[in-house]
């Protein structure tokens, strides 16, 4: 009789402002719920691809604020359109920082899905991700992709009124007052419907829903069912459920109960919960009558959020042991499809724990990233003892499981516990139970991160234990966290170096045993920095060559990123530009060849650094100084900042740079990270005497060359002559020391100074130190002796001599007037 009840309405306005999404590049539906946000994007949807049939429709609905979860569906919708994208974006994860949207973007061209074709994004439920994590991804959409154009849906505000502003006329926005309905066109809703209303009932329901489309549905389905229209403050859910689930038959209502275990399911997954012939019948007649159960494109349904609230309140009053069978149930399903982070989730409200520690094992902790830390203790604390004790191999996924998150004490419990389960398990053999007790060996070796004879004590033991490879190590994992330096990362104690290169030779074999060849090439590496920080040249070349060849066989591209980025500094400390760069883009390709797209970070941080003690950090990648190290692995963190700020010295933000240094020592002491300790102080004694700090200065440099001195690691202080050089005569230190930086800083800048010359034509300040840069960008400005003076607090008597130099080192001749005059033309 109502055959028109569920007829989609768009008004002529909304119908208007959907016309627009197509031309713009971003598109955010925002308004509370129950407003029909998704069922006009779904009508444009369908409009736009009458008009438009090829273009490619990628559409999504948010299930939690996991962002991890949020990537594998996108990637998982795009596999069906090209799969060699989706695979490599898989492996990039969500892109949270503008470095990784660059990654995305530069795939994304090398790998289009249409060269023609539009493509959208539609993002749907966005309010369930924490606020501002899409920010971004959407404004480097905005910036650099041609072909892709994104719809987001929300209950809430989406970007920030400067990310509004900055999207500017990309920028379309729909919001509640384009979906609210006013009452005329509540009117002619009504006709659309079917639905005759009289003056009182239209003037009852404009009153109470206020243009709320979702409720003025309920409203016609409860008249035309015979329902009262006269109350005054309806509870909505309370509506919902007399006017959408009273009707229904009790195997229907049974039906949608068993489905609103999920977000959202196929007729193939209903039919599977449901354990009935009849689920194809249900789900059918029931979606089509009901609007508030729609099915997507690709096949998904989906109930209304109101709706499904309404039904989980029956289901919650369903007895424990029916609502803990549902779950099961849907953990098998998923557990089938190998979907195993889903399973586990639903096996753990089922309270279904050996079903639970089985899929724990088959996902071999994939699944179990810093998102699901809460989760994962949670199962350690409510998943019974015995259980866990049978099990021995969950608990193994379980404990490395704690590590990477981040879960110290409660790694330790459960190796504990796994050693009590395989000492007390009678189904294990001895080599069994000696593969795990050395398995306990490798996690616990882990903490005595980066004492080089601690961790090999451990490591050892495991070696002898073991009759396998460990299952604790990935062997395409990054053996250096990411750090472009091992010798970064590995330098513990000043004084100890050669201990320690010792040490590293001794570990490495027995490591490399019990991890199928993990971290190959690491102690030639470690080695050959060190003869390099020495200025030992030919003995690091020649470690470099043992690493690339160990590293190489076992496709260790860690170490090859190290490898690159030593070779890359002796290119320069040689003069050998081109061969930099040639490096650079080898290694670039060969890591994206290889899908390591985390370490294309490395890469850019050793760009980064190569181009900011040339000088030139308008060539570096501009997120590297912009950036925390919070996406990096925390043992790569120092050397991520002592890069970070390399670049923030080489661009004059000397204040910056001082300002960082006590969150800085401290990390570094924490880590016993003593190489970026040294970087530290001599960048502070750098940036300090830039801008007058002259005992500051001082005692920083002091300070660098106590933990430099007795390893002779000369290099930092090569590496930054051009801010400290003067410094030097101002302290006492001995000969011996003196010589041996002297001589390796000019080195270094002779080979800076060929290169910038050749290769950067333009550069006025080659030969110039920090200070004089600084004297003359203001004489070039006309600013007289006394000016410059008092601008730098120097003396009219230090000021004429840096001029006297300047003019000598740029070549400059003639009168005063002129030589100013010509300052002004090359500086620019």
């Amino acid at each position: 009789m109502y055959e028109n009840l569920n007829n989609i309405y768009i008004t002529d306005r909304l119908a208007t402002r959907l016309f627009e999404i197509e031309n713009h590049t971003v598109t955010t539906v925002i308004a509370p719920l129950g407003y029909g946000k998704t069922t006009a994007i779904s009508h444009w949807q369908t409009q736009m691809l009458q008009k438009n049939p090829d273009a490619v429709i990628l559409r999504q609905s948010i299930l939690s604020d996991s962002l991890g979860e949020l990537w594998r569906r996108f990637c998982k919708l795009l596999a069906s359109i090209n799969s060699p994208l989706s695979e490599r974006l898989l492996k990039v994860g969500f892109p949270q920082h503008i470095r990784d949207c660059g990654l995305v973007a530069e795939l994304w061209e090398e790998n289009k899905i249409s060269d023609s074709a539009s493509v959208w994004w539609i993002l749907d439920d966005v309010h369930l991700l924490q606020p501002n994590v899409l920010s971004p991804l959407i404004l480097s959409l905005s910036e650099k992709f041609e072909g892709l154009r994104v719809v987001l849906i929300s209950r809430n505000r989406i970007l920030t009124r400067p990310e509004q502003l900055k999207l500017g006329r990309n920028l379309c926005e729909i919001r509640m007052n384009d979906l609210a309905l006013t009452e005329s066109e509540l009117q002619q809703y009504a006709a659309n419907c079917g639905v005759s209303l009289n003056y009182y009932e239209s003037e009852i329901i404009m009153k109470l829903s206020e243009g709320w489309i979702s409720l003025i549905y309920l409203f016609f389905r409860s008249k035309v069912y015979g329902e009262n229209l006269g109350f005054d403050a309806p509870d909505i859910f309370a509506l919902i459920d007399q006017v959408m689930l009273e009707p229904l038959t009790e195997r229907e209502r049974s039906f949608l109960i068993r489905c609103s275990v999920t977000e959202e399911f196929t007729q193939e997954q209903s039919a599977f919960l449901w354990q009935g012939e009849d689920a194809e019948v249900l789900l059918t007649g029931l979606s089509d009558n009901n609007a508030f159960i729609t099915v997507s494109e690709n096949g998904f349904y989906r109930f209304h959020n109101m709706l499904l609230q309404s039904v989980r309140q029956r289901f919650n009053a369903l007895s424990e042991k029916e609502r803990r069978a549902a779950y099961e149930r849907l953990g098998d399903w998923h557990f089938q499809k190998c979907e195993f982070l889903n399973a586990m989730n639903a096996y753990r409200n089922a309270e279904k724990w050996e079903n639970l520690l089985k899929a724990i094992v088959a996902d071999r902790g994939n699944s179990l990233d810093g998102e699901q830390r809460n989760v994962i203790l949670d199962w350690l604390t409510k998943c019974p003892k015995e259980f866990l004790r049978s099990n021995p191999e969950a608990l193994l996924v379980l404990t490395l499981a704690c590590f990477t998150v981040g879960a110290i004490d409660e790694m330790l419990q459960t190796n504990n516990l796994m050693l009590e389960a395989t000492q007390h398990n009678p189904n294990l053999t001895k080599k069994e139970q000696n593969n795990y007790l050395g398995e306990s060996q490798v996690l616990l070796s882990f903490l005595q991160f980066n004492s080089i004879s601690g961790m090999s004590k451990f490591q050892k033991l495991a070696g002898r234990l073991m009759t396998r490879p460990t299952k604790c190590l990935d062997l395409k994992s990054p053996w250096t966290f990411g750090s472009p330096s091992i010798l970064s990362l590995y330098h513990r104690v000043s004084g100890t170096l050669d201990n320690e290169n010792s040490a590293m030779k001794d570990c490495m074999p027995y490591y490399e045993k019990i991890s199928q060849g993990h971290g190959s090439g690491a102690e030639n590496i470690f080695e050959a920095e060190i003869c390099f920080f020495r200025g030992n040249l030919n003995g690091a070349k020649i470690a470099l060559y043992q690493a690339l060849e160990k590293a190489e066989e076992k496709e260790q591209y860690s170490i090859l990123t190290a490898a690159a980025f030593l070779g890359m500094r002796i290119n320069l400390m040689e003069g050998n530009f081109l061969f930099f760069q040639k490096r650079l883009k080898e290694l670039r390709e060969k890591l994206k060849h290889a899908g390591q797209f985390f370490l294309l970070n490395t890469a850019d941080m050793c760009k980064a650094w190569c181009y900011a003690i040339l000088g030139r950090p308008d060539s570096a990648p501009t997120w590297v100084a912009d950036s925390s190290a919070t996406f990096m692995k925390e043992p790569a963190w120092a050397s991520f900042l002592t890069i970070c700020d390399q670049v923030r010295l080489s661009r004059g933000e000397y204040q910056r740079v001082i300002a960082s240094a006590e969150k800085r020592e401290a990390l570094f002491e924490k880590n016993h990270a003593m190489l970026p300790s040294i970087y530290l102080h001599v960048q502070l004694a750098g940036a300090n005497f830039a801008i007058n700090r002259c005992e500051d200065a001082k005692r920083e440099l002091k300070t660098a060359i106590e933990l430099a001195q007795s390893d002779n690691l000369w290099l930092p202080f090569a590496e930054n002559g051009q801010y400290i050089h003067e410094l030097f005569k101002e302290i006492e230190i001995s000969r011996k020391t003196r010589n041996s930086i002297f001589s390796m800083t000019e080195h270094f800048t002779e080979a800076r100074k060929t290169i910038l010359k050749k290769y950067f034509p333009s550069s006025w300040d080659v030969e110039l130190t920090e200070r004089e840069k600084e004297v003359a960008k203001l004489a070039a400005r006309r600013l007289t002796v006394r000016e410059i003076s008092e601008a730098l607090s120097l003396s009219e008597n230090t000021i004429k001599t840096h001029i006297k130099h300047i003019y000598e080192k740029l070549n400059i001749t003639g009168t005063e007037r002129n030589k100013r005059a010509r300052l002004e033309n090359i500086i620019g």
